[in-house]
């Protein structure tokens, strides 16, 4: 496990891309929408509005965004002047090999345990551009772990662009503070 000092950014990992989580709800809809058919033995579209209505409620799903996470992956500084980031899962998706996994516990949990650490990247002066650059290179690894661990899992990415960001400066602030000695 790394040692991050400061901690600038944590990004979730949704189990699916938005619109494959979506395509999945769908299909799900319509497979239970033929089992109410079959079972009421009256089309979908025949039924009262009060009936559709409280079907759709009951075959929703939660909203993608908060509801769909396996792990996250944290980013920031370490003692010195690197930028790192570990990447944690929840247990079920750890490989069966990871000693979280081995450690005997058969409880099933949703905590999130440490999978693993991206390498450093060295950030060169105090230069917001150099810590921009070691970012892209930290999520382009990450997203790399991450699809290799499950091609379908998806690190969440804003939609801004990150050139937004003074990572510098926080950093900065950060030290400045003391929040971490």
């Amino acid at each position: 496990m790394s040692v991050l000092r400061y901690s600038l950014m944590i990004l979730p990992i949704c189990h699916y891309s938005y619109e494959k989580y979506y395509q999945r709800h769908d299909e799900y809809v319509e497979r239970e929408k033929k089992k109410v058919e079959r079972d009421w033995r009256t089309p979908f579209d025949q039924l009262s509005e009060s009936n559709k209505r409280w079907l759709e409620d009951f075959l929703w799903w939660p909203p993608w965004k908060f509801n769909d996470i396996v792990g996250f992956v944290e980013i920031g500084m370490d003692i010195g002047d690197c930028l790192t980031a570990d990447i944690f899962l929840k247990r079920k998706y750890l490989p069966k090999t990871h000693p979280s996994r081995r450690s005997g516990r058969k409880k099933k949990t949703h905590d999130f345990l440490y999978y693993c650490e991206i390498h450093k990247v060295t950030v060169r002066g105090e230069d917001n551009k150099s810590y921009l650059e070691a970012l892209k290179k930290i999520i382009r690894e990450a997203k790399r772990i991450i699809r290799k661990r499950n091609r379908y899992f998806k690190l969440f990415i804003p939609s801004y662009e990150m050139d937004c960001m003074d990572i510098a400066r926080a950093h900065r602030q950060l030290r400045e503070m003391g929040l971490y000695e």
